[in-house]
């Protein structure tokens, strides 16, 4: 029986040993997303907790719309890679998150936070623009959007902000015919960046000036 004790004691410790071996590592946290022109995706996050050097990949999984299933779309296998630009049109609707497997992919962590795109509209009353944007639900250093605006063919310009919850922005052009195109940044925890989709407006002003009537008239009788 004594015999049989020590047996089924040496049991446990090696189940309670494999077990605490092989654990999964906390779940990675996204804290940037940013589109370029080309509707191309980048996704920045926070490195999880590794002190046995268990990792093995980060896994990105992505869903097109608002409903149907997450699906794998990149795998990671560097542990100190903490950022990644993924190819392709993802400046509409769809939605990110991330897991870290450990010990061969034995061990998967949850799932991080799902993040989107900040994704803003435009409208138009002749040369008056209103940028509209809806809720990003990403944590930022200072909570403040950044508005950049291009001209036809010219550089993008800095051209104001808004705080939250405020996410509308009025901008009224000196242009008469332009096609326009804006773009916002708000700076997320750790000092990245996200960044919005690159909508263009084309505006034409069709108000003529107000009339101006000829008042007085004289004339030089020398000349």
């Amino acid at each position: 029986l004594k015999r049989l004790t020590i047996k089924y004691i040496l049991l446990m410790a090696l189940i309670f040993f494999v077990k605490s071996g092989f654990s999964a590592l906390s779940a990675p946290v996204l804290q940037c997303i940013a589109l370029d022109e080309a509707g191309n995706v980048t996704l920045t996050w926070s490195q999880p907790q590794d002190p046995n050097s268990e990792f093995s990949q980060y896994i990105i999984y992505y869903q097109d719309g608002e409903v149907g299933s997450f699906n794998s779309i990149e795998q990671i296998n560097s542990y100190d890679t903490l950022t990644t630009t993924i190819l392709g049109n993802f400046s509409g609707i769809g939605s990110f998150y991330i897991v870290v497997t450990s010990n061969g992919g034995i061990e998967v962590s949850p799932s991080s936070n799902v993040v989107s795109p900040l994704l803003i509209s435009l409208s138009n009353s002749n040369r008056q623009i209103i940028v509209k944007f809806g809720e990003f639900n990403l944590p930022s250093t200072d909570s403040i959007f950044q508005i950049y605006r291009r001209i036809d063919l010219g550089p993008f310009v800095w051209i104001g902000q808004t705080k939250r919850p405020n996410q509308q922005f009025v901008d009224t052009l000196k242009e008469c015919k332009a096609n326009v195109q804006y773009y916002v940044e708000i700076e997320g925890i750790g000092g990245c960046e996200s960044r919005s989709n690159f909508p263009v407006e084309a505006i034409l002003d069709k108000t003529p000036p107000l009339q101006t009537n000829l008042i007085c008239a004289s004339v030089d009788t020398s000349s």
